[in-house]
């Protein structure tokens, strides 16, 4: 459109072009900033959940405790944790040959778990000198802040211990328990008696358990020198009881010459009061007791002479007999041994 003047000059209209202004070069550098910033906070969100909040990030954490004895730290990352008196900082932080060299090698994907995604890893790891494996699955369980996702171990990693007692005992030093079956971390397991006694030890060979086996332990117990000692003065005492028979009335030893009952005889016998080795068996059913035996017989000499005066009712009459002794220590107190002898006859 054009404009005439008087003089018939043209000029052309005027028009208006609209052009930005700060406030709006301001809101599109906010815009942009915005948008850079949400885009950082997605790809850093992705990296901290690719190796922060990794599933095998969790699996590592979760191997690394068990190799402290991290109980408390190793529960939290179960999906459901056990319980049992074993399952302790205290009682797992005492125990011998932990898992160490853990190796968790490269994971696939598993079946959902109750419609949720899961990972599962072959591990690696040793207790003691022997090399064991397994493999640990975990499972998503949400979000932390919203963001992070969050793993849980869904399959602990335990083993089983059967301790057969029945009365307390004390596993590695640190924790009473009575019999029955425990949950337990993978490790070595020593147990010991809580009775204190200068009569008898107990002895108990250490289990070592891996995920996912079952070890009995059972307590055996074996007399010491002292006891050994009091049962061979027993039986010394015994022999020379049977030394100074002089009848064939009941004697420690069961001694006799079969000699007319109208007879009358002075008897003498000579018994060697040494005995020989003494075995001992563990008498079963839970009594804590003992038989024993000796293991070589002795030779009893014995003869009866007619009295004087009554010559003419028999003559000297000879015997030599085996005597083997055996009997009994029961430690019912542990304290107070009960010991018994007796001739055994075969």
């Amino acid at each position: 459109m054009t404009i005439k003047t008087g003089d018939n000059q043209v000029f052309p209209e005027s028009t208006s072009v609209d052009t930005p202004t700060k406030n709006n070069r301001a809101f599109m550098v906010i815009g942009i900033s915005v948008v850079s910033v949400l885009v950082v906070a997605f790809i850093a969100v992705k990296l901290i959940n690719a190796y922060v909040f990794a599933p095998q990030t969790v699996v590592k954490d979760y191997w690394k405790a068990l190799e402290n004895g991290q109980v408390s730290h190793a529960q939290k990352l179960e999906v459901n944790p056990e319980k049992s008196p074993l399952l302790s900082n205290a009682a797992y932080g005492a125990v011998l040959n932990r898992p160490s060299g853990v190796s968790v090698n490269e994971g696939e994907l598993a079946p959902e778990v109750d419609d949720r995604p899961a990972y599962t890893y072959s591990v690696t790891y040793q207790i003691g000198d022997e090399d064991h494996s397994t493999t640990t699955t975990v499972v998503k369980t949400g979000k932390k802040l919203g963001l992070f996702d969050q793993w849980r171990v869904y399959d602990p990693q335990y083993g089983t211990l059967e301790i057969v007692s029945a009365t307390a005992v004390e596993i590695n030093g640190e924790v009473q328990v009575k019999g029955g079956k425990f949950g337990v971390y993978p490790g070595t397991y020593t147990m010991d008696d809580l009775i204190d006694s200068p009569y008898f030890e107990v002895v108990s060979e250490p289990a070592a358990i891996a995920v996912g086996e079952t070890k009995t332990m059972e307590l055996g117990y074996e007399l010491t020198d002292k006891s050994k000692e009091m049962v061979t003065d027993a039986l010394r005492d015994q022999l020379e009881e049977c030394n100074a028979v002089v009848s064939n009335d009941p004697n420690p030893c069961d001694l006799r010459i079969f000699v007319s009952p109208e007879a009358k005889f002075d008897f003498e016998w000579s018994v060697p009061t040494e005995p020989s080795d003494v075995t001992f068996t563990l008498v079963e059913g839970g009594e804590l007791a003992w038989t024993f035996e000796m293991a070589e017989p002795v030779k009893a000499v014995g003869r009866a002479t007619p009295k004087p005066g009554t010559s003419d009712l028999g003559d000297p009459r000879d015997s030599t007999q085996d005597v083997t002794l055996g009997g009994r220590i029961s430690l019912s107190d542990p304290q107070k041994p009960q010991i018994s002898v007796e001739r055994i006859v075969w």
